[in-house]
């Protein structure tokens, strides 16, 4: 293997191991603080779900350590499809760094700083990953590549060297998962487990490196590229590493749906120019989008469970004309299974438009077209949704969306609290007070 191979490996883990809270750019930094607060929003806000309640119990039985921590708080951060991602890296990062940074960073009770620092290595090792990766069709990319910007997040702060870094790396990538979309159009949530285990064996693997395990030389992109994907770029890997900082491109979600749907939402939402629609006075709905928005999302049957719906386009249109809302109670019942949505989710047909193909990952775009009973045809276009890079969601809006999830499990004030001290992690001595409440939040969803 010739080192212009795997000198990639070598380039991402000095940028992890080196790292330091002094260099990193200020932007990058807040961006960090409000992705972290996000991650837990979304997490916190799920922990009612009878399954998560489950694993938290099974965590603290496990006697509450960062593994289980990790695999716990990981899978929760997904549940509600209110998670953050980068279009770039075609999947969601800081749900796969942030559960694990944040497990061991609060046994080791470490400056707020360090935790910054660690997120901000991990973010950017696992975007750069993905973004250099061609997943196979059909693969989710929960549990993939986001393993590795765990391990680089833990593996900083546990101070590995550049050396041991790599093969924290290498060995979070041959402990990837091969996942399969079929779970999600199933519904089945094996899918929120993907996200917990890819935070899970990140940590393990920087654990694993600093007891001197090792990894195949180019195994990121064996694995990414060869083994559950398709190709992989290694230079796309570190171009402008340490320049360019992927962080500042993610997108924070306002609909509780994946995120493949949101053009068209927003589309839609154009198409009815700010009138209600009734509709009973809808005839058909046609909807021109990306191809990999069509595959992820348009399928025609009918969802019997709430992830199903989550990535079901004609539900999640449907329901937005009934109830102008996408949040998380309109993916459960009695609103998942109501007849007239179900019916107007009949009239949903979906359609790859090539022109919005060709725009991604850069650009999620979509058209949607409305007939009505009364003849009258309406349309509308969204280039990008609600909370991307060029319509980015303001500091205040992510603190509320944090406090409308996390306000019902912790109470007002204690989410308040938990809001103020992450977006002040800086200037923190350390993290306890943000890893006790977030203990809390599972200990009384264990109960």
């Amino acid at each position: 293997m010739s080192d212009n191979l795997t000198n990639y490996v070598d380039q991402l883990a000095a940028f992890a191991a080196e790292l330091r809270y002094e260099s990193l750019p200020a932007e990058a930094a807040d961006r960090v603080r409000l992705v972290i607060l996000d991650v837990c929003g979304a997490a916190i806000g799920a922990m009612s779900e009878p399954e998560l309640r489950a694993l938290a119990a099974w965590a603290e039985r496990e006697g509450g350590g960062p593994s289980a921590q990790t695999l716990a708080f990981g899978s929760a951060g997904v549940a509600l499809e209110l998670d953050e991602g980068c279009a770039a890296s075609k999947g969601h990062p800081g749900v796969h760094v942030v559960p694990a940074a944040l497990a061991h960073a609060g046994k080791r009770r470490l400056p707020g700083s360090a935790l910054v620092v660690a997120v901000a290595a991990g973010y950017e090792i696992a975007a750069r990953l993905g973004a250099a990766s061609d997943l196979r069709p059909g693969l989710h990319p929960h549990g993939t590549w986001g393993a590795c910007g765990a391990a680089a997040a833990v593996g900083h702060l546990i101070g590995l060297d550049r050396r041991r870094m790599a093969q924290a790396l290498r060995i979070a990538a041959c402990l990837s998962l091969a996942t399969n979309y079929r779970a999600v159009h199933e519904g089945t949530t094996v899918r929120n487990l993907w996200s917990g285990f890819g935070g899970f064996s990140g940590g393990l693997a920087a654990e694993m490196a600093a007891a001197g395990f090792t990894g195949p030389l180019d195994a990121p992109a064996e694995v990414y590229g060869g083994t559950i994907g398709n190709g992989f770029d290694r230079d796309k890997a570190v171009m402008e590493l340490g320049r360019r900082w992927l962080i500042l491109d993610n997108y924070f979600k306002i609909y509780a749906c994946c995120r493949h749907a949101h053009a068209s939402v927003d589309a839609l939402r154009s198409a009815c120019q700010g009138r209600p629609i009734d509709p009973s006075s809808v005839e058909a709905i046609s909807v021109f989008t990306y191809g990999r928005a069509v595959a992820s999302t348009g399928r025609p049957e009918p969802p019997r469970t709430p992830l199903a719906a989550k990535f079901s386009l004609p539900y999640i249109l449907a329901t937005w004309l009934h109830r102008a809302d996408l949040g998380p109670d309109s993916f459960r019942p009695p609103v998942l299974g109501d007849p007239a949505i179900m019916a107007t989710a009949g009239k949903v047909t979906c359609l790859e438009d090539h022109k919005y193909t060709r725009l991604m990952p850069g650009t999620r775009g979509a058209r949607v077209a409305l007939r009505l009973t009364t003849g009258e045809e309406l349309a509308g276009e969204a280039l990008g949704s609600r909370g991307d890079p060029h319509a980015p969601l303001s500091r205040a809006e992510v603190r509320e969306k944090f406090l409308g999830l996390a306000s019902p499990v912790l109470g007002g004030p204690e989410a308040e609290g938990l809001a103020k001290a992450i977006l002040g992690l800086d200037h923190a001595s350390g993290v306890p007070a943000v890893f006790e409440c977030l203990n809390d939040s599972m200990r009384k969803a264990a109960q």
